[in-house]
C-alpha cells in the first residue's frame, strides 16, 4: 500500500431503528490501516468525510432495496465542506448517469455499490471483522466480486423463510 491514502468503503451490516441495512461507509487505507477521514479542506479525499452508500433489508423483500449514496451522521459543517460535499455528490450523479447510459440502470446492490465506487476511484473494498484478524487488522479486503456475494449471504440471513 503507498503511504497516500487510497478511498475505500467499509462494508456492514448495521441495525437501523429495528431494521437491518448494509452500509459502506468511505474510508482511507493507508499503510498504518483503516482511518476515517476527517474534514480538512486540504486532505486528500476529505470530500468523503460521512459519506455512506446503503440499502435495506426487509423480510418482506427477498433482495436489499432503497439504495442510496448520501452524507450522514453529519455534526456540524462549514461553507468549504458543504461546498466539497455538493461536489462529490454532482460527481456521483454524473458518474451514475454516464454508467446507466452504457450498462443499464444497476440492477441490484452490488452494482449499484460498485458503480459509485467506479465514480469515486474506490478500489478497495473492506469488510469489517468482529474480532482482530491473524494480522492484527479489524478488516479485511475484498474483490469486487466477494463483495456481491457477502450481500447476497447477507440478504439470504435477513429474507423471510420461503413460503410453500
Amino acid at each position: 500500500m503507498a503511504s497516500t491514502p487510497a478511498p475505500a468503503f467499509y462494508l456492514d451490516c448495521v441495525n437501523d431503528y429495528g431494521t437491518r441495512k448494509l452500509v459502506a461507509h468511505a474510508v482511507q487505507l493507508t499503510d498504518g490501516g483503516v482511518r476515517t477521514p476527517t474534514y480538512r479542506y486540504s486532505d486528500p479525499g476529505s470530500e468523503l468525510t460521512h459519506l455512506q452508500v446503503s440499502a435495506y433489508l426487509t423480510p418482506d423483500q427477498p433482495h436489499a432495496w432503497g439504495y442510496t449514496c448520501r452524507y450522514r451522521d453529519l455534526v456540524s459543517v462549514d461553507l468549504d465542506h458543504a461546498r466539497a460535499m455538493a461536489r462529490a455528490l454532482g460527481r456521483i450523479q454524473r458518474g451514475l448517469a454516464r454508467l446507466r447510459d452504457q450498462l443499464g440502470p444497476a440492477e441490484d446492490f452490488h452494482t449499484y455499490l460498485l458503480h459509485v465506487g467506479s465514480t469515486l476511484d474506490i478500489r478497495h473494498y473492506l469488510l469489517r471483522l468482529a474480532e482482530h484478524g491473524t494480522d492484527g487488522k479489524r478488516y479485511r479486503q475484498l474483490a469486487p466480486l466477494a463483495v456481491g456475494e457477502w450481500i447476497s449471504r447477507q440478504e439470504q440471513r435477513y429474507a423471510a423463510p420461503a413460503a410453500g
